[in-house]
């Protein structure tokens, strides 16, 4: 029998990389309380691994140094997500990964140098693990200091050992990760969190938004490929859970298992998954359709697989959904109350 060839739904012109988003400041609080939605994370312990990744012209990528207080923690593979393939043509970038039980953020950077070992290049990545995804964006802007210092001062650490012993955790209890995306009302947060991204990816996605949050909704696998950077599109991996987080509370057991990035060493564990969100750089995934129910590719989302096609095909429902929003929208943005993308994300989640 043929394999079934893909459902294609056309979503216009694909959305650019916001390359100008600046960092997240230190006294904006994260969303991760329980009771009240506020706690500020910016002293919180929670931090398990820090670790300095590199790329070596002989080797590859490197693990050059790592600390942890937790000899549990698995660093294998880690050198391959924390920077993203493709990530030489770049400069700089943020990637959120899962590593086994733990989540992470790593800030990539190159930088020139006069080196023939080197081939004029230099590029490393500096990274946390974390319990939970929801407060590593208070690092981002430590890492991208660090990962620009060892660049510049390769081999010197003390600054990663006495960040690390700040914010340490003791505890590997992943409470906090259920906790991810309960039901809550956003918080005033700029592109650099993941909740501000929302109105960026129905912007990208227009009445095919309403796919997207089938696919979620019923747990099936959703992969974003895209070139690098890979930040807004682990944005995107985030936001794709939580609309279907809001729709129903019950998803915040499950909360779509965001994976964020992923690549080919990946494809063991992504098999194994029911159900994920996850994204990459590696387009050879576009070609292997039994390890996703939809994939968004550019400008196409592709269904695949049974009656997946019937079940999440874009309606007239959906067109009408999405027209009620973007009048809203509209007004909104006729008022220029505020922060025009921050409100249009606080609406989306109503």
């Amino acid at each position: 029998m043929a394999a079934e060839e893909p459902f294609l739904v056309d979503l216009g012109e694909a959305d650019e990389p916001n390359e100008t988003a600046a960092a997240l400041p230190n006294d904006i609080a994260d969303n991760n309380d329980e009771e009240t939605g506020n706690s500020n994370l910016q002293s919180k312990e929670d931090i398990v691994a820090i670790f300095v990744v590199a790329f070596d012209t002989k080797s590859g990528n490197v693990i050059e140094w790592k600390k942890t207080h937790h000899p549990e923690i698995d660093f294998d593979g880690i050198e391959f997500k924390s920077m993203a393939s493709g990530a030489h043509n770049i400069k700089s970038d943020f990637v959120y990964f899962k590593q086994n039980r733990w989540y992470g953020l790593t800030c990539y950077a190159k930088l020139a140098v006069a080196s023939e070992e080197e081939r004029g290049a230099r590029m490393k990545s500096v990274g946390v693990l974390s319990l939970t995804y929801a407060s590593l964006h208070n690092h981002m802007d430590f890492l991208q200091t660090a990962v620009d210092r060892e660049l510049r001062s390769p081999g010197v650490y003390t600054e990663l050992e006495a960040y690390f012993e700040r914010h340490k955790s003791t505890d590997l209890d992943l409470k906090e990760e259920r906790k991810s995306l309960k039901h809550f009302p956003l918080p005033d947060l700029p592109i650099t969190h993941q909740a501000g991204s929302l109105s960026q990816l129905w912007h990208a996605l227009k009445e095919n938004i309403f796919v997207l949050w089938k696919c979620v909704l019923l747990k099936k696998r959703v992969l974003f490929i895209a070139p690098p950077p890979m930040e807004i599109t682990c944005y995107k991996v985030y936001s794709s859970c939580v609309i279907a987080t809001q729709s129903d509370p019950s998803h915040s057991r499950g909360n779509g298992n965001p994976l964020f990035y992923i690549n080919v060493a990946d494809i063991p564990v992504i098999q194994s998954e029911d159900v994920y969100v996850a994204c990459t750089t590696e387009r050879i995934f576009a070609t292997k359709t039994g390890l996703f129910d939809a994939c968004i590719d550019g400008n196409q989302i592709r269904l695949c697989g049974g009656d997946v096609e019937k079940q999440i095909r874009c309606t007239s429902a959906d067109c009408i959904r999405y027209k009620t929003w973007e009048n809203e929208r509209q007004n909104l943005a006729l008022a220029a109350i505020g922060d025009i993308n921050l409100s249009q994300d606080k609406l989306l989640m109503r």
